[in-house]
């Protein structure tokens, strides 16, 4: 798996809980449909409902209506035979939708208003869906018609319309804040209603939902920190605009300042809420960043670098050397024994023996001094800038591993070999260079140990070490 896959991964608990507001919502927009739907076929009814009701025309709630179950047929786990359902109710939507366009542009005479119920309350256009709310319909057919479509043309096309059902719902809703009537109605007996409003940012949401399952617009529910920034950002960046012309209005109409002024603030007050909004995002993703580079340069097991980690900064480390013509150091350790500790032992208490080395190294060098994980039970030290001499360095290690194995604080006893060479400055690759030469030094010096050891047959001594 790449990188990218891995970033681009959805946050599998928030789809969970997704999921669980995304039926919510359908059922209350059903609710909302079922309950004008009877006002309107029984008008014994009526005397119970709040006034203004009947701005949700029937052809409206019917689409409302046919949206909620269309989604709830198109659910991931549908069969063929649902999904067929499904994109017929989107079918029956766009229907009704082009002959109410057609109705508004054209007057077809269609009497598609009024097919089953009639209107007393709607003025000159009884029964009709307002434009807005045509329009609205139309993009929610469409996305219905398309909604099980993950990528390519129609993929676009559902995500498309997702976002335009979005962005007429902030249009209307602007229009009732900032009272622009025809941007949410033609008269005010045509018009699309606050609870047709109210329906449509349902159908917005749950549109919104299934396009960040399954569509371009996944971003939104991955585990990357390009989607934990969008996540953030985004209820920031849709409510700032309303709250700022909100406040505009409230101000000029109050009289504490006029209309130029209360503009100019406006945008100076925008301006520097979106220079903060940077900043933050600067500051998260530098922070992440640099979590992301501690995770990738750092050995899980010890907590000292890994490889990768040790050659990044023992190459900063050297050309800072370089710079200050400062005398550098390189060791490389061999832990002695851990095969045997794993056979006999476990792989615990192998895991153990490497982290307790590599507490040794890190408790018996300085936090100036560049310490890594090389290999499986290798470790290098990158020792710059003052210190003492690298035989002094390594007897006194030494001394705290032997005084560490007479505490018998583990089941086992720490041995390792060691060996040392002076970072050449001058060389082309002097990293490169010295980790060989100290490599080799520490292969033989264990070489000289197990010599002694075979002749002698003596116990193992803490550490052995050439200069």
């Amino acid at each position: 798996m790449s990188f990218a896959t891995l970033s681009n991964r959805p946050d599998f608990e928030l789809l969970r809980r997704l999921q669980r507001v995304e039926r919510g919502v359908l059922v209350v927009a059903a609710a909302l449909g079922l309950a004008v739907l009877a006002l309107w076929l029984i008008p014994a009814l009526r005397s119970l409902a709040p006034d203004g009701w009947w701005l949700m025309k029937f052809n409206t709630a019917l689409s409302l209506l046919l949206a909620v179950a269309s989604y709830a047929l198109q659910r991931p786990r549908a069969t063929p035979n649902q999904i067929r359902l499904g994109r017929l109710a989107a079918v029956a939507i766009l229907g009704l939708t082009v002959a109410t366009l057609a109705e508004w542009n054209v007057d077809l005479g269609l009497g598609v208003d009024r097919w089953l119920v009639d209107d007393p309350w709607g003025g000159a256009y009884p029964g009709r869906m307002s434009l807005q709310t045509s329009l609205g319909y139309l993009f929610a057919g469409i996305g219905l018609l398309c909604l099980r479509q993950d990528k390519g043309v129609c993929g676009v096309v559902a995500d498309a319309a997702a976002i335009l059902l979005t962005g007429l719902v902030m249009m209307v809703l602007a229009g009732y804040l900032f009272d622009a009537t025809h941007l949410f109605g033609t008269d005010e007996l045509t018009r699309t209603s606050p609870h047709t409003l109210f329906g449509f940012a349902c159908l917005a949401l749950v549109a919104g939902i299934r396009r960040a399952r399954q569509g371009y617009s996944d971003v939104l529910v991955g585990i990357g920190i390009g989607s934990r920034i969008a996540r953030t950002i985004m209820p920031f960046a849709l409510a700032t605009p309303f709250a700022l012309a909100l406040l505009h209005r409230l101000v000029v109409d109050l009289g504490w300042l006029d209309a130029s002024y209360a503009a100019a603030l406006r945008a100076a007050t925008l301006a520097l809420l979106v220079l903060i909004v940077v900043i933050w995002m600067a500051q998260r993703i530098n922070t992440l960043e640099a979590e992301l580079r501690m995770i990738s340069l750092t050995d899980e097991l010890t907590g000292v670098n890994n490889r990768r980690g040790f050659t990044f900064l023992a190459e900063q480390a050297v050309r800072t050397a370089q710079r200050e013509e400062l005398p550098a150091v390189l060791f490389f350790f061999d832990i002695d024994g851990l095969k045997q500790v794993n056979d006999e032992l476990g792989h615990e208490a192998g895991s153990q023996l490497i982290s307790t080395v590599a507490g040794l190294l890190v408790d018996n060098f300085r936090g100036s001094d560049v310490i890594g994980r090389v290999g499986g039970d290798e470790f290098c030290v990158l020792a710059a800038r003052h210190q003492p001499a690298p035989e002094a360095t390594l007897r006194r290690l030494q001394d705290e591993v032997a005084a560490f194995n007479r505490r018998r604080a583990l089941p086992f006893e720490v041995h390792f070999s060691a060996g040392h060479a002076a970072v050449d400055l001058t060389r082309p690759d002097p990293l490169k260079t010295a980790m060989h030469n100290a490599d080799l030094k520490m292969y033989r010096a264990k070489q000289q140990r197990k010599r002694r050891r075979v002749a002698t047959a003596a116990p193992l001594p803490t550490a052995s070490a050439e200069g």
